[in-house]
């Protein structure tokens, strides 16, 4: 178990509903943030609530990643905890395949790499990547996002084998749908539709911090979506009847 008062923790994209969520719950134990966002102005506010200090930048871009790095030098941050990403839900022949790629890929795997050199110089450190159930379930609607939380799984699962003899800890969360200012009125429809279970924020923030405290390597959270996770990496044709059956369901909000 982390002792809270020996956390100096980053989060990335922190005004998002689960970042923002995130970084309370954190507060609220006494744990030292540094918040990052690209609105300067949200920044501020949420800063302000919860005595933490900020960074705003682009970090799809070098200059913003250079900037991220140098205040969490100056921070002598210990966790960076990367949750900034995006969403696309519709027809994949209209996606947009580059931005979701760039944010909830490159930009994470590249700001990792930053980091590293900094990270591994500390007696201990981590790393916890925020990924989704369907890192693990490809889903009709959401091909560009499966393969982008596909490719941050795949990312984590080998950097942590990588630094497993070091001081640095690599960790993945994988949470099941949330309801997010992120997520179109659509969405919340045909999760309706669909009885899909949407968790809180706040409900997913307590567990992420859970699996940070306990350095749980690899986490999915809710049931029957571990269940689910698990039928689909052995049994994939089952997965396939099963979302075949809601197809028509699922296109006709797209």
């Amino acid at each position: 178990m982390k002792p809270c008062n020996q956390l100096r923790v980053l989060v990335t994209g922190a005004t998002g509903g689960i970042g923002s969520a995130l970084s309370h719950r954190l507060a609220q134990d006494g744990v030292l943030l540094l918040l990052h966002g690209r609105s300067e102005q949200k920044l501020r506010k949420l800063a302000q609530k919860l005595g933490a200090e900020t960074v705003q930048a682009d970090i799809t871009t070098q200059q913003g990643r250079e900037k991220v790095l140098a205040a969490s030098k100056t921070f002598q941050v210990n966790t960076l905890i990367n949750n900034a990403g995006i969403n696309q839900f519709g027809q994949f022949v209209e996606a947009d395949i580059e931005q979701i790629m760039a944010i909830n890929v490159v930009a994470t795997m590249k700001l990792v790499q930053a980091f590293l050199p900094f990270f591994e110089a500390q007696a201990w450190s981590t790393i916890l990547n925020v990924g989704s159930t369907f890192g693990s379930i490809g889903f009709p609607g959401y091909v560009s996002y499966c393969a982008s939380k596909h490719a941050l799984k795949g990312f984590t699962e080998a950097l942590r084998r990588e630094l497993s003899m070091s001081s640095t800890s690599v960790l993945y969360v994988s949470p099941r749908a949330t309801a997010t200012a992120m997520n179109h009125e659509r969405v919340d429809e045909l999760n309706e539709k669909l009885s899909v279970t949407v968790d809180s924020p706040e409900a997913v923030a307590a567990q992420i911090v859970e699996v940070l405290y306990t350095d749980r390597p690899t986490s999915q959270l809710g049931w029957p979506e571990k269940l689910q996770v698990k039928l689909n990496a052995v049994f994939p044709t089952l997965v396939d009847k099963s979302i075949a059956s809601q197809l028509a369901t699922i296109k006709a909000y797209f």
